[in-house]
Order: C-alpha cells, then structure tokens, then sequence
C-alpha cells in the first residue's frame, strides 16, 4: 500500500497533521521496482472557510508526504500555492453566527431550537467561555447587536485584540429557547483589521452578532 498524503504550513486555520490525498495497492516480489503516478488537484488543498461558507484553498506552503502510512513516511515534497491573500471577514452590517467561529475555549454547541438552528454557550458556567473570530474587518463598525437567550443572567464581552469595544448584560429571557436582541455602543473605533473575541460570561446562549455602522435610532 502506497498513501499520498497532504498538509498544510502555517496554515490560518486549525489544519489536520495529515490528510490523506489517494493511495495505490502494488503487489511486488523482491527486488522489483514500480513507478506509480498520483494526479494532485487543488481540492485535495482545500478546507472549509467558515468565513465565505465554502471550501476555498489559501495560497502558501504546503507538503505532499507519501509513505505507507501517516505514520511511515518515505518521501516528502514542498508545493508553493500562489494568489491573493485571503480577504478579511465582514461583519460589519452583516450577521455572524455564532457557530462559525475560528477557535474557541470552554463552549459547547447547542441547538437554538427545538427543531432547528444552532448556537454556542459555555461549557461550564462558573467559567468564562471564548469565542475568535481570526481577521475581522471592523472598519466603520459603532454598534453591536447579538442574539441571545439567558437561563440565567449574563453578559457579553467584545474584544479586537486586547482592547474591550463593548460590554452587554445579558438578561433572563425565560428559557433556553426565549431568544432577544441587546445590543451596546462600542467604547472605541476599531479601525481596520482585526482578531474579535467574544466572550460569553454565565447560562446563556448566543446564535449570532452583527456589527452596525448607523448609531441607534430613538422614538
């Protein structure tokens, strides 16, 4: 058994060690050489972007291994992907579920509704749990809304980097499945691009955020 396997380098997303590409069965006696050939297409390159909601593949470094397992591999090889450099995340007057993080800490996955949809909350209530969001275009953004439902009270944090943009109580709501909207002026202007971090304090959920760019209305 021949494997043909792939990586990616320094990749901006939580890439796996190995991912196998196509492999060969090859039957040989002693002393008998083979030479097999393997076509290589960029799909075999490619990972979901949750950004775009598709499979896309980032220029830059990748290694083609080739052994007879992940873990018995006789030759590797560099492959250089070439293009535009991924375009940041918009989110500024667009929503952002939830779910479609880049990285997280102490959150689990739970369902919005009884029937449909999906959310995030923390995994355990007595400690704080981390949303990222990695290259984040939060130019012209003043506001931020999010969808929210509290078991319990709460409150949401919104970070570019280190710097807090907003600070919002969540309230009780009802029940899991009680959604509503709150929504908070940021403290800063955060121009230009960025990592976002979301932090979700207490029993409560959120399905999605939206950054504004007009200021609240009033009666």
């Amino acid at each position: 058994m021949v494997q043909l396997y792939v990586r990616a380098l320094n990749a901006r997303y939580e890439a796996p060690r190995l991912r196998l590409a196509d492999f060969r069965k090859a039957a040989l006696s002693p002393g008998d050489r083979l030479e097999l050939t393997f076509r290589l297409s960029a799909e075999h390159l490619a990972h979901w972007d949750v950004a775009g909601g598709a499979f896309t593949v980032d220029p830059g470094g990748y290694e083609v291994l080739v052994g007879r397992s992940a873990g018995d591999i006789a030759l590797t090889a560099p492959v250089t992907v070439t293009g535009p450099a991924p375009a940041p995340r918009v989110v500024v007057d667009r929503r952002t579920s939830a779910v479609d993080f880049d990285d997280h800490t102490v959150i689990t996955l739970v369902d919005a509704t009884r029937t449909t949809g999906d959310a995030v909350a923390p995994a355990h209530q007595d400690q704080p749990a981390t949303l990222l969001f990695r290259s984040v275009d939060l130019s012209g953004a003043i506001r931020v809304h999010a969808e929210v439902a509290g078991v319990g009270p709460g409150r949401l944090e919104f970070l570019a980097g280190d710097r807090l943009l907003a600070e919002i109580p969540v309230p009780v709501t009802g029940s899991r499945y009680a959604w509503t909207t709150v929504a908070g002026d940021l403290t800063t202007s955060p121009e230009g691009r960025h990592d976002l971090q979301v932090n979700l304090h207490g029993d409560i959920r959120l399905a999605a955020f939206r950054f504004s760019s007009t200021p609240a209305t009033t009666a």
